[in-house]
C-alpha cells in the first residue's frame, strides 16, 4: 500500500509518502520538502513551477502567479497574453509533485492520493482541487481531508502528546495567505464497537474560524511599508514605480524586492536582526526582530482573540485542551508562541518544520468511507457525474482502510458550472436511504448557518471600553467573546452570504455584481476582495430606514489603500436603494442621523457636499461614529458614502478603526470618484 498526501498551500506545497513497512516521509524537491506553489507561463505556453517559476518571474513578472490557491475562485487567470484556467494552474503544481513521486517510486503511481483542504472550503472549491489532481495524472483514487483533521492526527505523534477519546486540540494554522483556527475533538468509542480505527474514537472539527487577511504575505507587506517609510524619500517617484509597476523593469525590481523582503522576514525568525536588500537608488534597510514584532503584533493579537473566541464558543477553557498545535510556515515566528503563552497560559507545540504537519498528518488519518459524512472519490467516477460529498468523518487508529459498502460511492459535482447535481441515481433502496439522510443533514446545517449569519455579523455594538484589538466580523462589527465570521474569498458565496434575489451578471470580483454596479464603482472595483452578497444579514442588523434592496460587502486590500490608511481594515459596500430616484439621497440622510452621541467633538469634521465631474454629478458625505456599520471600543465606524444622480446605487466605505474623514475622502477620490 502506497499512500501520497498533498497539502496544496498558498505559498508552498508539501507532499508526504507512506509505503507499507516504512516510516512516513516528506517528498523532497531540490533537497527541500517545500515546493513553492508558483507558476510561470512563457511566451510559447511552456509552464514551469516551483523555484524554476520564481527564477523565470524576474524575466517577465506579468507571466507569473506566485499564489494560485488565492485564485481558486477566479475561474481564469491572465498570465502575460494568455488566459489560463485556474484548474490548470493548480494542476501544474500538482503535476510537479506527481512527476517527483513517480520518480521515487520507480515509475509507479501511489495506490491512494489524499488531498488536504481548509475546513471551510465548500464543494465548489473542493471540486476545483480534485479536477486539478486528475488533470495532473494523480489517478482517480482521490480522498479529501480537512487540514485541521490531518494536523490533529499528526499531533498525536508528537513525543509526550496524545489525544485520547474525549480530548481536544486547538490547531493554530498560520500560513502564507490566511489564518485558520480549529478545535478538533476525538469522540468516545461506542460501546461494543468492533476492533478497528473507530474503536479509538474519531476526529471531529468542533469549532472553527479564521482571518482571510492574515498570513505571511501580510507580514511581508508590513515590512515593505516600514522600509518605504524609512527610505522612499531618496526617490519617491522611483519607489512608487516599484510599488505599482507598469513596465518590465519595474516589475523585475518589484519581484526582487518581494523576495528580499520575504527572506528578511524568515531570517528574523532565527536571528535578532537582518538587512533588507533594496533596488537602486535606495540604501539597504536594517531591521531588528523587535521592530518586526512591533509591526505584526496588532495582527497577531487579532489571531489570539479569534482563538480565544473559538474556545469560548466550543465551551472549552484553554486549561482543558490537550494542546495547541502550531502549523503553517508563519507560525514559526517566535512572537506567535510567546503571545499564546502570555494570553492563554498554554505552551504551544510545533514541528521543526510546521509547514509539513498537515501533509504528514494526512497519512495517519484512516478514512472511514462508509459513513454519511465521508468525503470519498472512487474509481470510475467523473467530476461531472454526480453528487458532492459531505464534510468528512475520520477514524483515529492505524492505517486501516474499511471497504466501501454497496452503493456507498459519493462522486463529486461539476466544477465547471460552480454547482453540483445532488439528485444522483442510486442502484438500490439502501443508497436512496443514504442520500435521504445526507440531504436531511445538509438541510439542518444550512438552517443553522443561516441563523448564525443573521445574528452574528451585524450584532449589537460592542460595549464601551472594549479592547481595541478586538477582532471584527465580516461585517466590520467588533466581536466580544463571539466567533468571528470568516468571509470567503471573493467569488465563492459562503454559507453566510444572503442573496438579495437580484441576479448578478457575473461581473466584478467573484462575479457577484451587475453591470450597473460595476459602472457605478468604476474600474477600481476590480481591486476589492472577499466579496459576498450580505443583503439579508445587513438588513437584519439596521433600522427600517436603513434597509436596502441589495448589499454586497467587500474588503479593500492593503495594496490598494492610500498611505494614510495603511494598516487599517477598510470595508466597501455596494448597495442598491429600494427607491431608484430619491432612495439613495434619503439613505445618506438617514445614515448620518444614526450617529452615536458626539463625545469627542469630531462631528465638526464631518462633510456633506455635492460634486460634479464632467457630465456626472452626485453627493458625497463623511461621518464619524456610525454604530450600524461596526466599530470598536466606545466609538462607531468612520464612514464615507456617495451616490450619483439618477442612479439607484449607494457606495459606502467603512473604516473599522478610527480613520479620519479626510483620510477616507482621499481614498475615495483616488479609487471611486467618477473621472467624468
Amino acid at each position: 500500500m502506497r499512500v501520497l498526501a498533498i497539502d496544496f498551500g498558498t505559498s508552498n506545497t508539501v507532499a508526504a509518502l507512506l509505503i507499507e513497512g516504512q516510516a512516513p516521509r516528506t517528498v523532497t524537491f531540490d533537497t527541500s520538502p517545500l515546493l513553492p506553489s508558483a507558476v510561470y507561463v512563457d511566451v510559447d505556453g511552456q509552464v514551469t513551477v516551483g523555484r524554476d517559476a520564481q527564477r523565470s518571474a524576474r524575466l517577465d513578472p506579468a507571466r507569473f502567479e506566485p499564489n494560485p490557491k488565492r485564485r481558486i475562485d477566479d475561474g481564469e487567470v491572465l498570465l502575460g497574453d494568455r488566459v489560463v484556467p485556474v484548474v490548470e494552474i493548480i494542476a501544474a503544481v500538482l503535476r510537479a509533485v506527481a512527476i517527483e513521486v513517480r520518480r521515487q517510486l520507480g515509475g509507479g503511481l501511489p495506490d491512494e492520493v489524499r488531498l488536504t483542504h481548509p475546513a471551510q472550503w465548500g464543494a465548489s472549491r473542493q471540486n476545483v482541487l480534485v479536477s486539478a489532481a486528475r488533470s495532473a495524472g494523480l489517478g482517480a483514487n482521490l480522498l479529501l481531508i480537512p487540514e485541521p483533521v490531518a494536523a490533529a492526527a499528526q499531533f498525536t505523534q508528537l513525543p509526550g502528546r496524545a489525544l485520547p477519546p474525549g480530548g481536544t486540540v486547538a490547531v493554530y494554522d498560520l500560513g502564507g495567505g490566511t489564518f485558520d483556527i480549529a478545535i478538533v475533538g476525538r469522540t468516545q468509542p461506542s460501546s461494543g464497537s468492533s476492533p478497528g480505527p473507530a474503536r479509538d474514537g474519531e476526529f471531529h472539527v468542533l469549532a472553527e474560524a479564521g482571518l482571510p487577511d492574515l498570513g505571511g504575505l501580510d507580514f511581508d507587506q508590513a515590512i515593505l511599508d516600514q522600509v518605504g517609510r524609512d527610505t522612499s524619500s531618496a526617490d519617491p517617484a522611483r519607489w512608487q514605480q516599484i510599488l505599482r509597476p507598469v513596465d518590465t523593469s519595474s516589475r523585475r525590481a518589484a519581484r526582487a524586492l518581494a523576495e528580499d523582503v520575504r527572506a528578511a522576514k524568515e531570517t528574523l525568525s532565527r536571528y535578532p536582526q537582518t538587512d533588507v536588500s533594496l533596488p537602486d537608488p535606495f540604501v539597504d534597510a536594517h531591521l531588528t526582530r523587535t521592530e518586526f514584532e512591533g509591526l505584526i503584533r496588532p495582527n497577531l493579537l487579532r489571531s489570539i482573540e479569534v482563538l480565544t473566541s473559538v474556545l469560548q464558543n466550543a465551551g472549552i477553557g484553554p486549561e482543558k485542551l490537550n494542546g495547541i498545535f502550531l502549523v503553517g510556515g508563519s507560525s514559526r515566528i517566535p512572537l506567535v508562541a510567546g503571545l499564546i503563552q502570555d494570553r492563554l497560559h498554554v505552551t504551544p507545540v510545533a514541528l521543526d518544520q510546521p509547514e509539513t504537519a498537515v501533509a504528514l498528518g494526512a497519512l495517519l488519518v484512516p478514512v472511514r468511507r462508509d459513513g454519511n459524512r465521508t468525503v470519498a472519490l472512487t474509481d470510475g467516477q467523473s467530476p461531472r457525474s454526480g453528487a458532492p460529498a459531505g464534510p468528512g468523518l475520520y477514524g483515529a487508529g492505524g492505517m486501516g482502510r474499511p471497504g466501501l459498502q454497496t452503493g456507498g460511492q459519493l462522486p463529486i459535482g461539476d466544477p465547471g458550472r460552480g454547482s453540483t447535481n445532488t439528485s444522483g441515481r442510486s442502484s438500490g433502496t439502501g443508497n436512496r436511504r443514504r442520500l435521504t439522510v445526507i440531504a436531511a443533514a445538509v438541510a439542518v446545517v444550512v438552517v443553522l448557518v443561516l441563523v448564525l449569519v443573521i445574528v452574528k455579523p451585524f450584532g449589537p455594538s460592542p460595549t464601551p471600553g472594549a479592547d481595541p484589538t478586538t477582532p471584527v466580523t465580516a461585517s466590520g462589527a467588533a466581536t466580544s467573546g463571539s466567533s468571528p465570521v470568516k468571509p470567503q474569498t471573493s467569488g465563492a458565496q459562503s454559507s453566510g452570504a444572503q442573496s438579495s434575489g437580484v441576479q448578478p451578471t457575473g461581473l466584478g470580483p467573484g462575479k457577484l455584481f451587475t453591470a450597473g454596479e460595476v459602472a457605478f464603482m468604476g474600474t477600481s472595483i476590480a481591486q476589492l476582495i472577499n466579496c459576498v452578497d450580505s443583503t439579508t444579514a445587513y438588513n437584519a442588523s439596521v433600522a427600517a430606514k436603513l434597509k436596502v434592496g441589495r448589499a454586497v460587502r467587500c474588503q479593500a486590500p492593503a495594496a490598494a489603500l492610500t498611505p494614510d490608511l495603511k494598516g487599517e481594515q477598510i470595508l466597501v459596500y455596494v448597495m442598491t436603494a429600494s427607491a431608484p430616484s430619491t432612495g439613495p439621497i434619503a439613505y445618506l440622510d438617514q445614515l448620518v442621523k444614526s450617529r452615536q452621541k458626539d463625545t469627542s467633538e469630531l462631528y465638526k469634521y464631518d462633510s456633506d457636499a455635492p460634486f460634479t465631474v464632467g457630465s456626472v454629478s452626485g453627493r458625497v458625505m463623511t461621518a464619524f461614529d456610525l454604530p450600524a456599520l461596526g466599530g470598536s471600543g466606545d466609538r462607531g465606524a468612520s464612514v464615507l458614502g456617495w451616490v450619483l444622480t439618477g442612479q439607484p446605487y449607494i457606495g459606502v466605505v467603512v473604516s473599522v478603526s478610527t480613520s479620519t474623514q479626510d483620510e477616507l475622502m482621499t481614498y475615495w477620490a483616488q479609487s471611486y470618484k467618477p473621472r467624468g
